[in-house]
């Protein structure tokens, strides 16, 4: 279920962090443990790289259960004008 578990991380840059507007342009995953349905997965992204003359910023992307890495991964987004 490691698909549907990364498909969480489009919904904290669409409401949280950077929130709307923002565009989702690219993402890579590396599945490292297994995530069964019905089990509480932590989510944390933090940035790595912003890149001003593009308007992009880089994500490290993160789910762990029990802190036990479970996908990391980036994603870059890009950030309109104010």
């Amino acid at each position: 279920h490691g698909a549907l578990a990364t498909s969480i991380f489009s919904s904290i840059f669409a409401n949280t962090l950077p929130g709307g507007g923002s565009i989702y342009l690219k993402s890579s995953f590396k599945f490292i443990k297994l995530i069964l349905l019905n089990t509480s997965v932590t989510y944390s992204v933090k940035v790595i790289d912003k890149v001003e003359a593009k308007k992009r910023v880089v994500f490290e992307t993160i789910a762990t259960i029990d802190n036990m890495l479970c996908i990391t991964g980036t994603a870059e987004l890009y950030i309109p004008s104010e």
